[in-house]
């Protein structure tokens, strides 16, 4: 059966393409930048900062905070549109417009993990694709019409 060729738009809707992949493992947070360091050259890299507060009515209002590592972003020094989001538990190649095409997201993903993976195996607890798109929709004093728009509308 031949393959079929798919349409290349100009100007794609798409604002973010991902590919993520989870562990089901972590790493420690000193592994996590020992590897992320022999990375940065290319790329900008910056620290994902997690906060979590915790109030309680004993506390009279002032809340418990924590902060921890939680990962870096990886911003690419060449196109700002290519991003790298590691974690101890995931890693995640991100593509900012001008987006290009599926082949293009695998092989950054492809270029770029090897880092990322350790040399003994580690199971994948689950592999994520998101695509958000933005669909511009005229403003008119018309009623919108989402079929105009959409193929598959949530019915109510």
């Amino acid at each position: 059966m031949p393959v079929q060729k798919h349409k290349h738009y100009s100007k794609p809707p798409i604002t973010e393409a991902v590919i993520e992949l989870r562990f089901a493992d972590s790493l420690s947070d000193k592994e996590l930048e020992k590897r992320t360091s022999k990375q940065k050259s290319g790329f900008h890299v910056k620290p994902i900062q997690e906060m979590q507060f915790k109030f309680s009515p004993a506390s009279d209002l002032i809340p418990e905070k924590k902060s921890r590592l939680a990962g870096f972003q990886l911003i690419s020094n060449e196109n700002n549109s290519d991003i790298l989001l590691v974690k101890q538990d995931s890693f995640a190649v991100s593509r900012l417009p001008p987006y290009e095409n599926w082949d293009h997201l695998v092989q950054k993903l492809k270029s770029n993990l090897n880092w990322y993976k350790s040399k003994t195996f580690r199971p994948l607890s689950r592999i994520g694709v998101r695509y958000i798109n933005r669909i511009d929709i005229p403003s008119s004093k018309h009623s919108f019409n989402g079929e105009d728009y959409f193929e598959l509308l949530p019915k109510i």
